[in-house]
């Protein structure tokens, strides 16, 4: 964890910091690591940026990883951007008609 320069979220005051994942995005993180087992509901992003599905535990078997901010931030709901335009919505079109 030397090389992440902590933050404070401007949501909820809790030091977090970014990792850039394996398709290139950064996302932000809670600053302590947590241990795991594959296979579960709970999401982890190792720090080399991969995003498991995994059992967060105390007697971990798989490894270490961070939990991602978003979803232990209290002010999340804040946070979101919300469009002003409202998406279209998809019509349903008998297949006979497309030809």
């Amino acid at each position: 964890m030397a090389n992440f320069k902590m933050i404070v979220c401007r949501e909820c005051g809790e030091q977090i910091f970014f990792i850039r994942t394996q398709s290139g995005a950064k996302m932000s993180v809670n600053k302590d690591q947590v241990g795991y087992n594959l296979g579960g509901k709970d999401r982890i992003v190792t720090p080399n940026g991969e995003i498991l599905s995994v059992t967060i535990t105390d007697h971990p078997e798989s490894g270490l990883g961070y939990v991602p901010h978003w979803s232990t931030c209290s002010g999340a709901n804040r946070a979101r951007k919300i469009s002003p335009v409202q998406k279209a919505k998809k019509k349903n079109v008998p297949e006979e008609s497309l030809f």
